[in-house]
């Protein structure tokens, strides 16, 4: 994932995965990062500002996770946890994906 985002450093997608996988890690510092001084353009990317609410939770950085989730809701007003589960159920264990889970439910994600 290092080298896709070092291949192709302008993409949200490439930066999302390499977040979750340094989230997975315990790196929550290395996603912050990663996810905070990318392009302009990506506060605009729904799974960006969720990706980076998860990690501001994961890093118990509850203010800026309240202000990612409120981005991600006013981008995505439909997107809901039923969804993302099936996405996660094949990329995640089933601890962080529980984990991601109630996070996101505690900063008002639906669950359907």
């Amino acid at each position: 994932m290092e080298r896709a985002r070092e291949a192709d450093p302008a993409s949200s997608q490439n930066a999302v995965f390499l977040a979750q996988v340094y989230d997975q890690l315990g790196r929550e510092d290395k996603a912050i990062s990663l996810l905070e001084n990318g392009p302009p353009q990506w506060r605009s990317v729904p799974a960006v500002r969720f990706w980076l609410g998860v990690s501001y939770a994961l890093a118990g950085r509850k203010v800026q996770a309240a202000a990612e989730f409120a981005a991600f809701r006013e981008l995505a007003p439909k997107w809901t946890l039923a969804t993302a589960k099936r996405f996660w159920a094949r990329y995640y264990t089933p601890q962080f994906s529980d984990r991601i889970a109630a996070l996101s439910r505690e900063y008002s994600i639906p669950e359907n």
